[in-house]
């Protein structure tokens, strides 16, 4: 049901985007935002549609306050009412969603600064008043997270007393490393982040000189770009001083989440590209839907051959990048068997307590460390959702002189790949063939015994 209603949400957003179009009859318009939208898919790979991640969520909730503001520019009171909802919501749904909320105000701001009529003070009211509602949600979920959830920790609280705390615990040379490692990642041309920076960057300058040269069109693409460029860069700022600042050395020495991170506002940056580049594009046309008749609606008979051409190629590619992010999703599905997540759900199930008490029991759990899949914490967080547990550590080794003062500090070893290794030493140790599974551990005087379920 989570999911349904999440699909409902993402396509709620799509569908307000496509209200930016005023000529109703240019269906290139159409074809041609699909096309823009349908190419986020590329962007989203690790947030996909398909889970229950809001990183996805955070850009296009800010795509559709852009086009309803800009729909509503001329009637900004209107344009506050329309995105309330939306803002308030974004500012709750994710740590770091008050930072879309804030992209959003700030175009609002713009618009409203740039389309002003009288009354001006009714429209200043109007914008206040919008910020300070949308916030209300944002204060309110702050408030309960000082005082019902007290003492738990947040990897994106960058309070002034966090950032110092935190900051001691991180030498010079292990930030050092960090501030390579983010910026070696930022520019690695290889992931769809980068690629997609760069790839839009180039076609929106290519696109404004072509329009400015060849069409005489004068576009205002250079002008989203330049934004656009600010909003990223200060993101990825951002970004850069949470793993400093904020985020636990063990996450941040690897760059934890960058390319979920990283996806979001590339999202935000395409879309607001394709947003501008639709607008421009019906601007250009010869003729207003309305001024001449439908059958004289072009230029040329040349021009309409090049519409009727545009309309085909951008729902060709539209289709096949669709076709694509679902085959994706397949793929997904069909090789769900052969993933960790499945090896650790068939030994442990999918546990859930009543009332949702937690199990307080400690796990050790035993697998090796391909793709750093223990070293990252990955397996121990799959086991900890499983379990409904809270005290699960991993290894992917034993060391033979310590395995009793190990052991002795958990209740149950869980086996999700065996190896030879520790085979020889907990048929050395305990008399026990090492198999996937869950061992109890127990003390018989001083001997460590291993029962499995």
């Amino acid at each position: 049901m989570m999911l349904f209603a999440q699909g409902l949400l993402i396509f709620s957003c799509f569908y307000a985007m496509f209200g930016l179009v005023s000529e109703k009859k240019r269906f290139l318009l159409y074809a041609f935002l699909g096309l823009g939208l349908s190419a986020l898919s590329f962007f989203n790979i690790t947030i996909r549609i398909t889970n229950l991640l809001v990183d996805f969520l955070l850009p296009i909730y800010t795509l559709a306050i852009f086009t309803m503001v800009y729909k509503y520019r001329n009637d900004i009171f209107r344009a506050c009412i329309a995105i309330l909802p939306l803002a308030g919501l974004l500012t709750i749904m994710k740590s770091t969603g008050i930072i879309f909320a804030a992209i959003g105000f700030l175009y609002l701001t713009y618009t409203w600064l740039t389309h002003s009529r009288k009354p001006f003070w009714k429209n200043a009211l109007a914008v206040v008043g919008l910020i300070c509602a949308a916030l209300l949600p944002y204060l309110g979920w702050s408030w309960r997270m000082a005082t019902v959830f007290q003492g738990i920790e947040n990897k994106f609280d960058v309070a002034a007393s966090g950032l110092q705390s935190v900051d001691q615990g991180k030498t010079p040379e292990q930030m050092n490393e960090i501030i390579s490692l983010f910026l070696k990642s930022s520019m690695d041309l290889t992931t769809r982040p980068a690629m997609g920076i760069v790839a839009f960057e180039i076609s929106a300058i290519a696109a404004s000189i072509i329009a400015a040269v060849v069409l005489k069109k004068k576009w205002r693409l250079w002008k989203a770009l330049i934004a656009l460029n600010f909003v990223l860069l200060s993101y990825y700022a951002g970004i850069l001083g949470l793993y400093l600042y904020s985020m636990p050395l063990d996450e941040a020495i690897w760059l934890a989440g960058f390319e979920r991170y990283a996806s979001s506002i590339v999202v935000l940056f395409v879309g607001g590209l394709v947003l501008c580049a639709t607008v421009d594009l019906e601007r250009s046309f010869h003729y207003k839907i309305g001024e001449v008749p439908d059958s004289r609606a072009f230029k040329s008979v040349q021009t309409k051959g090049f519409y009727q051409k545009g309309i085909w190629a951008c729902m060709a590619v539209a289709v096949t990048l669709l076709l694509s992010e679902y085959n994706g999703i397949q793929s997904i599905s069909s090789s769900y068997e052969t993933t960790l997540p499945h090896k650790i759900q068939t030994i442990t199930g999918d546990r859930w307590y009543a009332d949702g008490k937690e199990d307080n029991s400690k796990y050790l759990f035993y697998a090796s460390d391909a793709d750093q899949q223990v070293t990252n914490f990955y397996m121990q967080y799959i086991g900890r959702y499983f379990l409904y547990a809270s005290h699960v550590d991993g290894i992917c080794l034993f060391y033979e002189d310590n395995m009793d003062n190990l052991l002795s500090g958990y209740d149950y070893l869980v086996v999700v790949e065996s190896d030879s290794d520790g085979n020889r030493l907990l048929n050395k140790h305990y008399g026990v063939d090492m198999k996937d599974g869950i061992y109890t551990i127990t003390r018989s005087g001083e001997q460590i015994v291993l029962t499995m379920l």
